[in-house]
C-alpha cells in the first residue's frame, strides 16, 4: 500500500471516530444506567478499525521500513490522541524492528509547538525503555535524552 494512501486512510478512520463521539452518536439509543454500563456497539467497531489500521501499519513496516516509519511520524503527528490506543498495542507487541520503527517515529514526531502530544509520545515509548533487547532499549533511552529533554523537558523529567 503506497503510503500517502496508508496515511489518508489512517487519518480519515481517526476523524471518523472523533467525529461520531463528538456528535453523540456513540450513545444514541443507549440511556440511563445502561449508557454508563454497557458499551455501544459503535465502540467496538472503533476497536476494528484501529485493530484494522494496526494491520495495515504492520504491513507497511514490513512491506517498506521508511515508508512505514513515514506514515507512523504522520499518525503520531496529526491523530496521535485517537490512534494512542492502536500504537500503544502495538508498542507492547512489537517485534525489535517494529519497535525500533515505532521509537524512531516517535522522536520525529516530538514538536515543541505541541506540548499536549508529550504525554501520548511518552506513553508509547516506555514499553521500550525496559525491553528485552538491548538495541531497543538503548534506542529508545537515547530519544528519551536526546530528543524528549530538548523538546519536552517538563514532560520528560516528570515521566
Amino acid at each position: 500500500m503506497d503510503a500517502d494512501l496508508a496515511t489518508f486512510l489512517c487519518l480519515l478512520r481517526a476523524h471518523q471516530r472523533a467525529m461520531r463521539h463528538l456528535t453523540g452518536e456513540c450513545n444514541k439509543g443507549y440511556t440511563g444506567f445502561m449508557a454508563k454500563t454497557e458499551v455501544p456497539p459503535v465502540f467496538l467497531a472503533e476497536e476494528r478499525e484501529l485493530e484494522e489500521i494496526l494491520r495495515e501499519l504492520r504491513a507497511q513496516l514490513d512491506a517498506n521500513p521508511e515508508k512505514g516509519v513515514e506514515i507512523l511520524t504522520r499518525c503520531l503527528s496529526q491523530a496521535y490522541a485517537v490512534l494512542f490506543p492502536a500504537l500503544q498495542k502495538l508498542a507492547s507487541e512489537a517485534t525489535e524492528e517494529e519497535g525500533l520503527a515505532l521509537v524512531r517515529a516517535v522522536s520525529a514526531a516530538a514538536d515543541p509547538a505541541d506540548p499536549f502530544r508529550a504525554q501520548f509520545l511518552l506513553g508509547i515509548l516506555s514499553p521500550f525503555l525496559f525491553a528485552p533487547s538491548p538495541g531497543l532499549r538503548r534506542a529508545s533511552r537515547r530519544v528519551l535524552r536526546t530528543r524528549f529533554l530538548a523538546v519536552y523537558p517538563e514532560e520528560t523529567v516528570e515521566f
